[in-house]
C-alpha cells in the first residue's frame, strides 16, 4: 500500500519472469551502471568495532571509485502521492499490540542555501517537539498510547517520508489517532 501506484508495487524486486528471460549483457550493464554506482551507494558497518578504522577502510577501498553520471530522466523510484486517504488495516496474530501509523511522502529538498538549512532545522525541531510531546503524553495516568514517535526519513532518492506511529491499547486506537492527529495539528501551526 506505501508503494501503489509505483513500480515497486507491480513488480519483484529482481523482475518478473519475462523480463529475466529477455534479459542481455548490454541491459544487465546498463541497469548495473545505472543503478550500482557510488553515488547512489552507502556503506553501513554495525558492530563492536573501531570507528576510525573502519571509516579510515571503508575511505580506502570507496573513495577512488568514480561517482557515476546520473542518469536522465530516471523516475523509476517515485512513489506517487496519493490523491486520496487510503487506510489499511492489517492484522496479525504474533503482534501483542495493536499500532498506528499515518506516513505523508513529500518531495526531499535539498540545497546548500541558508534557506535550505534553515527547513531542515525547522523540520527536526517540529520532530522534536512532537516526539517530546508524545513522551510527555504517555507518561500521563490514562495515556492515549503507550508509546508514539515521529521521524523523517528518505524513503527514495526524491521523496522523503514523515511518518508518525504509536502503540496502543486494542480499546484505544480512537483515542490514540486523534491524539497523534491533533499534536501533529498544533507542531503545523
Amino acid at each position: 500500500h506505501i508503494f501503489a501506484g509505483s513500480i515497486y508495487a507491480r513488480r519483484n524486486v529482481i523482475g518478473n519472469e519475462e523480463c529475466l528471460r529477455t534479459l542481455d549483457a548490454a541491459g544487465l550493464q546498463r541497469f548495473y551502471h545505472q543503478h550500482y554506482r557510488p553515488g547512489v551507494m552507502s556503506v553501513v558497518v554495525v558492530g563492536d568495532i573501531d570507528v576510525d578504522a573502519v571509516v579510515t577502510e571503508v575511505e580506502e577501498r570507496f573513495s577512488t571509485l568514480p561517482a557515476g553520471a546520473a542518469s536522465a530522466g530516471d523516475d523509476s523510484s517515485l512513489i506517487p502521492q496519493p490523491t486520496e486517504l487510503r487506510v489499511v488495516v492489517v492484522a496479525d496474530d504474533e503482534v501483542p499490540h495493536t499500532a498506528i501509523r499515518m506516513m505523508a511522502h513529500v518531495e526531499h529538498r535539498e540545497g546548500n542555501t541558508r534557506a535550505a538549512y534553515r527547513r531542515m532545522l525547522v523540520d527536526r525541531l517540529k520532530l522534536m517537539i512532537l516526539n517530546e510531546r508524545f513522551a510527555v503524553l504517555g507518561q500521563l495516568e490514562n495515556p492515549p498510547f503507550w508509546s508514539a514517535r515521529a521521524v523523517q526519513s528518505r524513503f527514495s532518492r526524491p521523496q522523503c517520508s514523515h511518518v508518525i506511529s504509536a502503540q496502543v491499547a486494542d480499546d484505544r486506537v480512537e483515542i490514540g489517532l486523534a491524539c497523534l492527529i491533533t499534536e501533529v495539528r498544533r507542531v503545523a501551526e
